[in-house]
Protein backbone atom coordinates (compact mmCIF):
# COMPACT_ATOMS: atom_id res chain seq x y z
CA UNK A 1 0.00 0.00 0.00
CA UNK A 2 2.75 2.44 0.97
CA UNK A 3 4.66 1.82 -2.26
CA UNK A 4 1.48 2.29 -4.34
CA UNK A 5 0.73 5.66 -2.74
CA UNK A 6 4.36 6.72 -3.17
CA UNK A 7 4.24 5.68 -6.83
CA UNK A 8 1.04 7.70 -7.31
CA UNK A 9 2.68 10.84 -5.86
CA UNK A 10 5.64 10.45 -8.22
CA UNK A 11 3.36 9.98 -11.24
CA UNK A 12 1.34 13.08 -10.37
CA UNK A 13 4.55 15.11 -10.18
CA UNK A 14 5.79 13.79 -13.51
CA UNK A 15 2.42 13.91 -15.31
CA UNK A 16 0.51 17.09 -14.32
CA UNK A 17 -2.32 16.20 -16.74
CA UNK A 18 -3.34 13.41 -14.33
CA UNK A 19 -3.76 15.76 -11.37
CA UNK A 20 -7.34 16.86 -12.10
CA UNK A 21 -8.56 13.30 -12.50
CA UNK A 22 -6.76 12.22 -9.34
CA UNK A 23 -8.24 15.15 -7.42
CA UNK A 24 -11.75 13.98 -8.24
CA UNK A 25 -11.02 10.45 -7.08
CA UNK A 26 -9.15 11.43 -3.92
CA UNK A 27 -11.78 14.02 -3.00
CA UNK A 28 -14.43 11.33 -2.75
CA UNK A 29 -12.51 9.89 0.21
CA UNK A 30 -13.14 13.06 2.22
CA UNK A 31 -16.11 14.96 0.79
CA UNK A 32 -19.25 12.95 1.36
CA UNK A 33 -21.74 15.83 1.22
CA UNK A 34 -22.56 16.76 -2.40
CA UNK A 35 -23.22 20.36 -1.35
CA UNK A 36 -19.63 20.67 -0.17
CA UNK A 37 -18.45 20.62 -3.78
CA UNK A 38 -19.54 24.25 -4.16
CA UNK A 39 -16.74 25.24 -1.75
CA UNK A 40 -13.72 26.16 -3.83
CA UNK A 41 -11.12 25.09 -1.25
CA UNK A 42 -12.72 23.06 1.55
CA UNK A 43 -10.87 22.57 4.83
CA UNK A 44 -9.88 19.02 5.80
CA UNK A 45 -9.00 18.50 9.47
CA UNK A 46 -6.67 15.72 10.60
CA UNK A 47 -6.09 15.03 14.27
CA UNK A 48 -2.71 13.76 15.41
CA UNK A 49 -1.61 11.93 12.26
CA UNK A 50 1.58 10.70 13.92
CA UNK A 51 -0.49 8.62 16.37
CA UNK A 52 -2.06 6.68 13.50
CA UNK A 53 0.65 6.43 10.84
CA UNK A 54 4.26 5.36 10.50
CA UNK A 55 6.63 8.37 10.04
CA UNK A 56 7.36 7.38 6.43
CA UNK A 57 3.65 7.01 5.69
CA UNK A 58 2.99 10.45 7.17
CA UNK A 59 5.37 12.04 4.65
CA UNK A 60 3.83 10.16 1.72
CA UNK A 61 0.26 10.83 2.87
CA UNK A 62 0.90 14.57 3.33
CA UNK A 63 2.49 14.75 -0.12
CA UNK A 64 -0.57 13.08 -1.64
CA UNK A 65 -2.94 15.48 0.09
CA UNK A 66 -1.02 18.35 -1.48
CA UNK A 67 -2.63 17.46 -4.81
CA UNK A 68 -6.11 18.07 -3.39
CA UNK A 69 -7.80 21.43 -4.05
CA UNK A 70 -8.24 21.89 -0.32
CA UNK A 71 -6.80 23.41 2.83
CA UNK A 72 -5.17 20.98 5.27
CA UNK A 73 -5.10 21.50 9.02
CA UNK A 74 -3.62 19.03 11.48
CA UNK A 75 -2.20 18.95 14.99
CA UNK A 76 1.06 17.10 15.39
CA UNK A 77 4.21 16.61 17.43
CA UNK A 78 5.95 14.87 14.53
CA UNK A 79 9.19 16.39 13.27
CA UNK A 80 8.76 14.28 10.11
CA UNK A 81 5.51 16.06 9.31
CA UNK A 82 6.91 19.48 10.22
CA UNK A 83 9.68 18.96 7.67
CA UNK A 84 6.97 18.76 4.98
CA UNK A 85 5.38 22.09 5.88
CA UNK A 86 6.72 25.59 5.06
CA UNK A 87 7.69 27.59 8.16
CA UNK A 88 5.07 30.23 7.41
CA UNK A 89 2.34 27.57 7.57
CA UNK A 90 3.28 26.27 11.02
CA UNK A 91 1.22 27.48 13.96
CA UNK A 92 2.62 26.79 17.43
CA UNK A 93 0.09 26.21 20.23
CA UNK A 94 1.16 26.95 23.80
CA UNK A 95 -1.11 25.84 26.62
CA UNK A 96 -1.35 28.10 29.68
CA UNK A 97 -3.30 27.38 32.86
CA UNK A 98 -6.38 29.27 31.62
CA UNK A 99 -6.03 29.46 27.83
CA UNK A 100 -4.15 28.25 24.75
CA UNK A 101 -2.11 30.80 22.82
CA UNK A 102 -1.40 30.46 19.08
CA UNK A 103 1.82 31.77 17.51
CA UNK A 104 2.86 31.96 13.87
CA UNK A 105 5.28 33.78 11.59
CA UNK A 106 3.80 36.93 10.06
CA UNK A 107 4.03 37.16 6.27
CA UNK A 108 6.55 40.01 6.04
CA UNK A 109 8.44 39.51 9.30
CA UNK A 110 11.45 37.91 7.56
CA UNK A 111 13.09 38.55 4.20
CA UNK A 112 13.50 35.78 1.60
CA UNK A 113 17.17 35.15 2.38
CA UNK A 114 16.63 35.05 6.15
CA UNK A 115 13.65 32.73 5.68
CA UNK A 116 15.69 30.42 3.44
CA UNK A 117 18.52 30.16 5.99
CA UNK A 118 16.08 29.73 8.86
CA UNK A 119 14.15 27.02 7.04
CA UNK A 120 17.29 24.98 6.40
CA UNK A 121 18.78 25.56 9.84
CA UNK A 122 15.74 25.00 12.07
CA UNK A 123 13.11 23.35 9.93
CA UNK A 124 15.17 20.55 8.41
CA UNK A 125 18.15 20.22 10.75
CA UNK A 126 16.66 20.91 14.18
CA UNK A 127 12.94 20.24 13.98
CA UNK A 128 12.80 19.38 17.69
CA UNK A 129 13.73 23.00 18.48
CA UNK A 130 10.23 24.00 17.35
CA UNK A 131 8.78 22.18 20.37
CA UNK A 132 11.11 23.82 22.90
CA UNK A 133 10.09 26.34 25.56
CA UNK A 134 13.41 28.16 25.26
CA UNK A 135 16.46 28.31 23.03
CA UNK A 136 19.99 28.90 24.24
CA UNK A 137 21.61 30.38 21.14
CA UNK A 138 25.34 29.67 20.87
CA UNK A 139 28.04 30.27 18.28
CA UNK A 140 29.36 26.77 17.69
CA UNK A 141 29.60 23.06 18.40
CA UNK A 142 31.86 23.34 21.45
CA UNK A 143 29.29 25.42 23.32
CA UNK A 144 26.56 22.89 22.54
CA UNK A 145 28.53 20.00 24.02
CA UNK A 146 29.85 21.90 27.03
CA UNK A 147 26.45 23.37 27.97
CA UNK A 148 24.87 19.92 27.78
CA UNK A 149 27.51 18.53 30.12
CA UNK A 150 27.28 21.49 32.52
CA UNK A 151 23.49 21.11 32.69
CA UNK A 152 23.97 17.44 33.61
CA UNK A 153 26.39 18.36 36.41
CA UNK A 154 23.89 20.91 37.73
CA UNK A 155 21.03 18.34 37.60
CA UNK A 156 19.19 20.36 34.97
CA UNK A 157 17.42 18.05 32.51
CA UNK A 158 17.31 20.13 29.34
CA UNK A 159 14.77 17.95 27.52
CA UNK A 160 12.39 17.82 30.50
CA UNK A 161 12.65 21.59 30.95
CA UNK A 162 12.03 22.17 27.25
CA UNK A 163 15.39 23.86 26.67
CA UNK A 164 17.15 23.41 23.32
CA UNK A 165 20.70 24.55 22.54
CA UNK A 166 20.83 25.95 19.00
CA UNK A 167 23.88 27.07 17.00
CA UNK A 168 23.36 30.39 15.26
CA UNK A 169 26.61 31.16 13.38
CA UNK A 170 25.50 29.63 10.06
CA UNK A 171 21.98 31.03 10.10
CA UNK A 172 22.53 34.41 11.74
CA UNK A 173 21.41 35.55 15.16
CA UNK A 174 18.78 38.14 14.23
CA UNK A 175 16.51 35.79 12.17
CA UNK A 176 16.54 33.20 14.96
CA UNK A 177 15.57 35.75 17.60
CA UNK A 178 12.81 37.11 15.35
CA UNK A 179 11.45 33.62 14.78
CA UNK A 180 11.65 32.68 18.46
CA UNK A 181 9.67 35.79 19.36
CA UNK A 182 7.06 35.15 16.67
CA UNK A 183 6.56 31.56 17.86
CA UNK A 184 6.43 32.34 21.58
CA UNK A 185 9.78 30.66 22.32
CA UNK A 186 11.96 32.21 25.01
CA UNK A 187 15.58 32.81 23.99
CA UNK A 188 18.98 33.43 25.54
CA UNK A 189 22.29 34.19 23.82
CA UNK A 190 25.82 33.09 24.75
CA UNK A 191 28.60 34.81 22.77
CA UNK A 192 32.38 34.74 22.70
CA UNK A 193 34.38 37.71 23.91
CA UNK A 194 36.09 38.39 20.55
CA UNK A 195 35.07 40.99 17.97
CA UNK A 196 32.42 38.73 16.41
CA UNK A 197 30.98 38.00 19.83
CA UNK A 198 30.77 41.70 20.60
CA UNK A 199 28.85 42.27 17.36
CA UNK A 200 26.43 39.48 18.30
CA UNK A 201 26.01 41.08 21.73
CA UNK A 202 25.25 44.41 20.05
CA UNK A 203 22.57 42.65 17.99
CA UNK A 204 20.91 41.40 21.18
CA UNK A 205 21.08 44.85 22.77
CA UNK A 206 19.50 46.43 19.69
CA UNK A 207 16.58 43.97 19.79
CA UNK A 208 15.93 43.74 23.53
CA UNK A 209 15.81 46.52 26.13
CA UNK A 210 16.06 44.09 29.05
CA UNK A 211 19.06 42.31 27.53
CA UNK A 212 20.81 41.66 30.85
CA UNK A 213 18.59 38.60 31.43
CA UNK A 214 19.01 37.28 27.88
CA UNK A 215 22.73 37.65 27.20
CA UNK A 216 26.03 36.29 28.48
CA UNK A 217 29.28 37.39 26.84
CA UNK A 218 32.37 35.42 27.79
CA UNK A 219 35.26 37.44 29.26
CA UNK A 220 37.69 35.46 27.05
CA UNK A 221 37.94 35.24 23.24
CA UNK A 222 36.09 31.89 23.17
CA UNK A 223 34.75 29.19 25.47
CA UNK A 224 37.92 27.08 25.28
CA UNK A 225 40.10 29.98 26.47
CA UNK A 226 37.53 30.72 29.18
CA UNK A 227 37.81 27.25 30.72
CA UNK A 228 41.59 27.20 30.28
CA UNK A 229 41.82 30.42 32.33
CA UNK A 230 39.15 29.20 34.79
CA UNK A 231 41.47 26.66 36.39
CA UNK A 232 41.05 23.75 33.98
CA UNK A 233 44.37 24.11 32.18
CA UNK A 234 45.35 20.56 33.12
CA UNK A 235 42.54 19.11 30.96
CA UNK A 236 43.83 20.86 27.84
CA UNK A 237 47.45 19.97 28.57
CA UNK A 238 46.53 16.32 29.01
CA UNK A 239 44.44 16.14 25.81
CA UNK A 240 47.14 17.99 23.86
CA UNK A 241 49.77 15.61 25.27
CA UNK A 242 51.87 18.69 26.06
CA UNK A 243 55.27 17.66 27.49
CA UNK A 244 57.07 20.96 27.96
CA UNK A 245 57.33 22.16 31.55
CA UNK A 246 58.51 25.64 30.61
CA UNK A 247 56.37 27.01 27.78
CA UNK A 248 52.56 27.08 27.74
CA UNK A 249 51.33 28.78 24.54
CA UNK A 250 47.62 28.85 25.41
CA UNK A 251 46.06 29.09 21.94
CA UNK A 252 48.35 26.41 20.51
CA UNK A 253 47.67 24.01 23.38
CA UNK A 254 43.90 24.48 22.97
CA UNK A 255 44.10 23.94 19.21
CA UNK A 256 46.22 20.83 19.66
CA UNK A 257 43.89 19.44 22.35
CA UNK A 258 40.93 19.69 19.96
CA UNK A 259 42.89 18.25 17.03
CA UNK A 260 44.09 15.25 19.06
CA UNK A 261 40.62 14.48 20.42
CA UNK A 262 37.41 16.27 19.35
CA UNK A 263 35.12 19.00 20.60
CA UNK A 264 32.71 16.48 22.19
CA UNK A 265 35.66 14.73 23.86
CA UNK A 266 36.92 18.06 25.18
CA UNK A 267 33.49 18.89 26.61
CA UNK A 268 33.25 15.50 28.33
CA UNK A 269 36.79 15.79 29.71
CA UNK A 270 36.05 19.25 31.14
CA UNK A 271 32.78 17.99 32.64
CA UNK A 272 34.49 14.95 34.17
CA UNK A 273 37.13 17.16 35.76
CA UNK A 274 34.52 19.54 37.20
CA UNK A 275 32.47 16.56 38.37
CA UNK A 276 35.44 15.18 40.29
CA UNK A 277 36.23 18.56 41.85
CA UNK A 278 32.62 19.24 42.81
CA UNK A 279 29.91 21.75 41.88
CA UNK A 280 31.98 24.64 43.26
CA UNK A 281 34.34 24.23 40.28
CA UNK A 282 31.58 25.07 37.78
CA UNK A 283 32.06 28.75 36.85
CA UNK A 284 29.47 31.08 38.37
CA UNK A 285 28.92 32.59 34.93
CA UNK A 286 27.33 29.36 33.69
CA UNK A 287 25.33 28.77 36.85
CA UNK A 288 23.83 32.23 36.35
CA UNK A 289 23.18 31.52 32.66
CA UNK A 290 21.07 28.47 33.47
CA UNK A 291 19.32 30.32 36.31
CA UNK A 292 18.36 33.08 33.87
CA UNK A 293 17.05 30.61 31.27
CA UNK A 294 14.98 28.72 33.86
CA UNK A 295 13.58 32.03 35.09
CA UNK A 296 12.50 32.90 31.53
CA UNK A 297 10.54 29.68 31.04
CA UNK A 298 9.04 29.66 34.53
CA UNK A 299 7.86 33.26 34.59
CA UNK A 300 4.10 33.77 34.88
Amino acid sequence: MVEKVKSLCLRLKQQPELVESAQQHISTLFLFNPRSTVIEKPIILFEDLNAQLHPRMIAIFWELLGFLPSQRITTTNSIELLSQVPLREICRLVRHHDHTQAYWLERHSLGKEDLRKLTFHIHHNRGLALFAKAWILVEGETEVWILQELARLLDIHLEMEGIKIVEFAQCGLRPLIKYARAMGIEWYVLTDGDDSGKRYADTVKSMEEDFAHRLTMLPQKDIEHFFYKAGLRNVFIQLANWRSQEKYPVSYIIKRAIQRSSKPDLAIALANEMGQRGEHSIPTLFKQLFADVLALINKV
